[in-house]
């Protein structure tokens, strides 16, 4: 028995559909523009993928996890050079498509099943028109090869929800895709270099001797089964690419052909409006604010470059409850000796209900991976509760100039689960202000007025989820006019006497005599 049955076996080969694109054929096709100089796409990362089950089946998906790889870069290379607008981005998160890492992931099961992959595989075109004109979900909201226990419930097309495809809708009002055909037929390593600066290069290959083993593969003449994602090509050496088998990044020699290659190139719709103000969040609860600065006295939380998270949350409570008392809410911050079981307990005590209140737990984030930032909250099961999060963390994410990584369930959460959001009575939330693991974080907090612009943005949020206009700051006193400091002419009638418009006249009369 063979660890992953059928392996490399999952690309159907069929011609170009009378509708597809073909480079240079015809006067439709993609414009090209170099996003990348050089096309080398390795330095965007995304998460390891593996598109079989050892010792069980093997989902015959190879083009549509490579397909996506194509995809997802494009779009964390959007992401990362922030070419996405803050209200669009927004959208994304809502819609749950970037993962713990700040990574843009889509459900290759959803594209397997929605693009016709059968136990034979399926072609590399299919793919991309099921992309196009389908939509693509969140890995979150779809299934992994690990969840089935073979490929017919792998491709069970009944597996689909409304809302599932709800959200592929939603995405094609975000994202626009194209695609055309660079090689068919005759290999074309250098077309491939050249458009590798524009997107990654869907391709179809044969599967050589030593392709789990040699760097780089040599070429062979077997038939074409596999598709994997071309990611950089140094001329006339090697190609890199991006497979879902160990190892992932392969190395095939300048001379291993590459008979079918299809660019897909995503790009944002052109007009995607930011969603209307949504009203107050909650129009019966009384102002009522439990404040607690996460992590005790006897708990440092997170630790990293001498920054300590439990000081960093005291800092932000003590810098927004003074704030939010003087905007007309009832403050109680949490005693910084009680543990977290205590906290609840006390703040229950404060508000034992519902409506009685909103509690507000502060923490930073930390992450190995230095490079991510932003703020995200967590929050409960409904929706009232998910509008609280996102919020919160968008006008803090604002005041930092940083990643709004938006609302997230406390399933999400590194413990799977949130006690201050299962076991506080009142409304509640999560608040991780940013990361002390990133530099630009932690330089905008620590800026001066930095603490101080976050609990503003806290307080500005609470008064939009309250529907709370803030206590107009009264008017400066209007300062006298500066005196003139001429000196009129001595005993001037003009000056000296208050006139009515007709004895103006007749003065200016006599002057003119």
């Amino acid at each position: 028995m063979t660890d992953y049955p059928n392996k490399n076996t999952g690309l159907i080969v069929e011609p170009p559909k009378p509708k597809d694109w073909i480079f240079g054929a015809t006067a439709k096709g993609i414009e090209f523009k170099q996003r990348i100089k050089g096309g080398d796409w390795r330095g965007v990362k995304l998460k390891k993928e593996l598109q079989s089950v050892k010792f069980k089946y093997d989902t015959q998906s190879c083009a549509t996890f490579s397909a996506l790889n194509s995809f997802e870069k494009q779009v964390n290379w959007m992401h990362q050079n922030k070419l996405i607008p803050e209200h669009v981005e927004k959208k994304l998160r809502d819609l749950g498509f970037f993962d713990i890492n700040d990574e843009f992931n889509c459900s290759d099961w959803f594209t397997a099943v929605m693009s016709g992959t059968t136990a034979n595989g399926n072609t590399l075109n299919a793919v991309w028109e099921s992309i196009r004109t389908v939509g693509v979900i969140p890995q979150s909201k779809g299934i992994e090869p690990n969840d089935v226990d073979n490929i017919n419930d792998w491709l069970s097309k009944s597996r689909v929800t409304v809302e599932q495809l709800e959200i592929a809708k939603k995405s094609l009002e975000i994202f626009q895709t194209n695609y055309e055909w660079l090689v068919i037929g005759t290999p074309d390593p250098d077309k491939i270099a050249k458009h590798l600066e524009h997107a990654p290069i869907h391709i179809g290959t044969a599967v050589c001797s030593g392709w789990s083993k040699d760097t780089p593969v040599k070429a062979c003449n077997e038939p074409l089964q596999h598709a994997t994602c071309a990611q950089y090509a140094e001329v006339k050496k090697v190609t890199h690419i991006l497979d879902h088998y160990d190892p992932e990044e392969k190395q095939l020699e300048w001379a291993y052909p590459i008979p079918l290659a299809i660019k897909g190139v995503v790009t944002l719709q052109a007009a995607v409006e930011p969603e209307p103000e949504k009203p107050m969040i909650l129009p019966d609860t009384k102002k009522v604010l439990i404040i607690n600065a996460g992590h005790h006295n006897n708990d440092s939380g997170a630790v990293y470059n001498g920054i300590v998270e439990r000081d960093e949350c005291k800092k932000v409570r003590d810098a927004v409850v003074p704030i939010l008392i003087k905007r007309g809410y009832k403050v109680h911050s949490v005693p910084d000796d009680l543990t977290l079981t205590q906290s609840i307990d006390w703040a229950n005590e404060k508000a034992p209900s519902l409506n009685d209140g909103l509690a507000i737990d502060i923490h930073f984030n930390y992450l190995s991976n230095l490079s991510v930032g932003g703020t995200e909250a967590f929050h409960g099961t409904s929706e009232t509760s998910k509008q609280i999060a996102a919020t919160l963390s968008r006008h803090v994410a604002e005041s930092l100039d940083t990643r709004d990584r938006g609302a997230k369930p406390d399933t999400q959460s590194a413990v799977g689960s949130l006690a201050w959001i299962r076991q506080t009575k009142m409304w509640a939330t999560l608040l991780e202000v940013c990361f002390i693991t990133n530099a630009k974080d932690m330089a905008a907090i620590k800026a001066p007025n930095g603490y101080q612009s976050v609990a503003e943005a806290m307080a500005d949020a609470i008064d939009q989820i309250y529907g709370n206009v803030p206590p107009a700051e009264p008017e400066p006193t209007p300062e006298p006019p500066e005196e003139d400091t001429e000196t009129p002419a001595e005993n001037d009638p003009v000056i000296l006497k208050t006139f009515t418009e007709k004895q103006l006249l007749e003065e200016l009369l006599k002057r003119q005599k």
